[in-house]
């Protein structure tokens, strides 16, 4: 798994972890299948990347169906999802990460989820169906997306500082009283 798709994957169970407020009992479960399971896939990457990707392709399949069940159920009323969530929010952490307008609602964050993990899904079965050299040579399709997406994180974050400075300076210079020099 790239840093990128590491970051989303960790995106998606902070936003979801934070909109359902998970116990100490949900958070300690994550955390131990994590543990877990972090030797045994490695392990497995070692031996035969192509057997991993392949595994996480069907995991990611699995996901892109629970969360086009949960998008289907949350936009048809009379469902216990659409009377639930119909008029939630985006949390903040979700709108910051997927650049979601104000007025985002948690059906967005689903969606947004969904096509992260239909993407994950077509890049693992890709990755499993090359061969090593491929895997890890020039001739892999996703380097290019990968230096885009890095690229464009760094324009992000940079704006976003930008926009935080000039706010500062703005803020400064309109509370700080003007000093009149004496003659």
């Amino acid at each position: 798994m790239s840093p990128c798709r590491a970051e989303n994957e960790r995106m998606h169970l902070i936003v979801c972890m934070g909109f359902f407020e998970a116990g100490p009992v949900t958070r300690f479960i994550v955390q131990a299948g994590q543990v877990a399971l972090t030797p045994f896939l490695a392990a497995l990457y070692v031996i035969r990347p192509q057997l991993l990707h392949r595994f996480v392709g069907y995991l990611e399949e699995t996901a892109v169906h629970t969360y086009t069940n949960i998008v289907t159920m949350t936009e048809t009323p009379g469902t216990k999802l659409h009377e639930a969530w119909k008029d939630v929010p985006a949390p903040p952490t979700a709108k910051d990460y997927w650049q979601l307008p104000d007025d985002a609602m948690w059906v967005d964050c689903l969606k947004r989820m969904l096509a992260d993990e239909s993407h994950h899904r077509d890049v693992n079965h890709s990755m499993a169906s090359m061969t090593h050299e491929q895997m890890f040579g020039e001739a892999n399709p996703f380097i290019h997306e990968h230096v885009a997406d890095y690229e464009a994180n760094i324009k992000r974050r940079t704006e976003a500082v930008l926009k935080k400075a000039l706010a500062d300076i703005e803020t400064h210079v309109t509370h700080t009283p003007l000093v009149l020099a004496r003659k």
